[in-house]
């Protein structure tokens, strides 16, 4: 810590300071620790040939101007993906005076060797970043497309189950309707033979609760295959949360004004991509749920 601060804020060493330091950002977007320990002992004091005079400069934080500085331990520093400032020391600098004419070519020359680099590295760190960036999307579109093919397949197979169930409550009806004729006919010809007619009753009546134990067996098929239809829309609500989820990345990556014009274009075809598996899985959510409404409507209106 320089002597100033210690002076200005009655601190001595062996004290201890809380330091507030605004977290990084690294490669993937993920908020970083800038420091291990926010909280130092004060073990020292330094004097920094940066800051000689008594304008220490602008700051972006605080009041916007420096009025002290302090060095910590390099390991306590957590955020080291991304340097934002280099010294360099620079080889036979110390055969110069610094004020001479010799030293200030000598650094400038230096300085425009470093300068010629500079193109090639930000190239190289964009296209890095680009990379990792498309493997992201990639790693996501393969994920997605997985889940279609499953979805796919669910929807395939519950369409399958609900035509099943369809044919089984219609051939249900049709025995239902046929009986019901057919008792009634016995009931007109009981009419005529009392004697016989009871036993056409009973038998009648036999028959008829035959009949109700295969339509309630047929009711529980139905049931069975709604609560399949039930998991199948709940998967598909699964997919949707996940490609809404992935619509919502890539609607904030456009909106982000740092990117290139080409990248723009592939996050707007993958958005695009997205917004069609997004309508094909609603699609799906509708006729599944108009076949579970079906299923249900079906075993009211036979029960009642």
């Amino acid at each position: 810590m320089e002597k100033k601060f210690l002076t200005e804020n009655n601190k001595q060493i062996g004290d201890t300071i809380k330091v507030e330091v605004e977290d990084s950002t690294n490669d993937d977007g993920e908020d970083i620790k800038y420091l291990n320990e926010n909280n130092l002992t004060i073990v020292g004091t330094v004097q920094s040939p940066l800051y000689i005079s008594r304008d220490r400069g602008t700051s972006t934080l605080g009041a916007g101007k420096v009025n002290y500085y302090i060095y910590i331990n390099k390991d306590n520093v957590n955020a080291k993906d991304i340097y934002t400032n280099i010294y360099l020391k620079l080889n036979n600098s110390e055969e110069y005076t610094t004020s001479s004419k010799k030293y200030e070519d000598y650094v400038e020359n230096i300085k425009n060797d470093i300068e010629e680099i500079k193109e090639e590295r930000e190239k190289a760190r964009h296209d890095a970043l680009v990379e990792k960036a498309e493997s992201k999307v990639n790693d996501a579109e393969k994920e997605l497309n997985n889940q279609k093919a499953d979805a796919e397949k669910q929807i395939s197979k519950a369409e399958k189950e609900l035509n099943k169930a369809k044919q089984d409550i219609k051939n249900a009806e049709v025995e239902i309707k046929t009986n019901k004729q057919k008792a009634d006919t016995e009931f007109k010809e009981a009419e005529k033979e009392i004697e016989k007619a009871k036993l056409e009753v009973k038998k009648g009546e036999e028959e008829l609760n035959t009949k109700e134990k295969e339509a309630n067996i047929s009711f529980e098929t139905a049931e069975a295959n709604k609560k399949e239809l039930d998991k199948n829309l709940t998967q598909i609500k699964n997919g949707l949360e996940t490609l809404n989820t992935q619509y919502i990345a890539i609607t904030n990556a456009i909106q982000d004004e740092n990117i290139s014009e080409e990248q723009k274009a592939v996050y707007e075809t993958q958005k695009k991509a997205l917004e069609e598996q997004i309508g094909n899985l609603e699609k799906s959510k509708t006729e599944v749920e108009e076949g579970i409404k079906q299923i249900e409507n079906r075993n009211i209106k036979s029960k009642g």
